[in-house]
């Protein structure tokens, strides 16, 4: 059951977005590599992270925006570049919001059984998971992947495309652990699901402007 109840956030998620990709889907080998690479950069990103806590440094914001969000968002986005936006079968606009979030939940799905499997309250942190730090990566996923999307095809917003998608994600997800790491107001732990919210409502409108986009659409 707690394994379940790990994974059934990720598997949600990545049913919706490969059932919104309606008019050419990707290959199940590139969605697997997808996976596969976002859980494997976690390992890199804990890595970096642990050599971050021992500066000891003590600044929630720092921790929040550049320990966490910039390393684990910076990371993603090097995987979609390197290893998908170049590829020939990134062939819509859409795909960047595909490979996007695949890469994120592959992330999100080790970090969530990390969580979950070691703390005390297991079954409460799962809940509480499935609901804010699992969809949390994948709206960044498809920020990242939205403005991919927009870099590769729609040549008229150039490289800023890039830096917005990268901006957005690292400014959504340093937000929402910022409010969330609040140790003294702890009614500010509000505002990170306001940020995820926001972000879930933006993530929609992106998905549905890249599905009209699609040259595929009959």
């Amino acid at each position: 059951m707690l394994l379940l109840l790990a994974l059934l956030p990720s598997v949600v998620i990545l049913a919706l977005v490969y059932w919104m990709d309606k008019y050419e889907k990707e290959s199940h080998t590139h969605l697997q590599l997808a996976l596969f690479l976002g859980s494997a950069i976690f390992v890199v990103a804990w890595f970096i992270e642990e050599q971050w806590n021992s500066l000891n440094l003590n600044n929630t914001f720092i921790n929040a925006f550049f320990q966490t969000a910039f390393v684990e968002e910076g990371l993603k986005f090097c995987i979609l570049m390197l290893f998908f936006y170049p590829r020939s079968f990134f062939n819509e606009p859409f795909d960047g919001i595909v490979y996007g979030v695949y890469i994120s939940t592959g992330f999100a799905t080790v970090e969530n059984l990390f969580y979950v499997y070691g703390v005390q309250d297991a079954y409460t942190v799962a809940i509480l998971r499935m609901f804010s730090a699992v969809p949390l990566h994948a709206v960044a996923g498809v920020l990242l992947g939205y403005y991919a999307g927009c870099k590769k095809f729609f040549h008229y917003h150039g490289i800023r495309s890039l830096v917005l998608g990268f901006v957005f994600a690292f400014l959504l997800h340093g937000l929402y652990d910022y409010f969330l790491l609040q140790k003294i107001h702890y009614w500010l732990i509000v505002f990170s699901f306001l940020v995820l919210g926001i972000g879930v409502y933006y993530s929609l409108r992106a998905m549905r402007i890249h599905q009209e986009a699609s040259p595929f659409k009959p």
